[in-house]
Formats: C-alpha cells, structure tokens, sequence
C-alpha cells in the first residue's frame, strides 16, 4: 500500500491508517527502519517457525540499487 496526500499529512486529530505514514523531521516515515542491507523479498525479524512452501520469487536482474542479494531475511 502506498500513503496518499492525505495518509502523508493527515489531520490532526486522525487516527489509525491516517497518521500511519507521518513523515518525521527527516522527511522520512516516523517508525519505518530500513532493511539491513537493502530491500529484500521476504523480511522477517523475531520470526520463529516460519515455513513457506510454494513460494516463486521473481526479482530483476540486475538488482535495483538499494536492494538486497538475498532474497530472504529471517
């Protein structure tokens, strides 16, 4: 999902997916950390017992920058 007009710069009393993407004084969004590494397919961090099966992951080649060789982080 990406934040619309009003996501970025909701009211003040909005609450919910409404203040959800409010940029902090960096210009980014206020509790987004970046990836270790660059962007992978999968993300996952305190994950325990995770399976997948039948999972196709299709990324470019070559990779955008920023994002990470592997395509898994758990």
């Amino acid at each position: 999902m990406r934040p619309s007009k009003a996501d970025l710069a909701p009211a003040s009393a909005a609450a919910g997916r409404a203040n959800a993407w409010t940029p902090g004084p960096d210009g980014k969004v206020v509790g987004i950390d970046d990836y270790p590494g660059g962007l992978p397919a999968l993300f996952g961090r305190g994950v325990e017992g995770f399976e997948a099966r039948n999972v196709r992951i299709e990324r470019p080649s070559p990779l955008p920058v920023g994002w990470n060789a592997s395509e898994m982080l758990l």
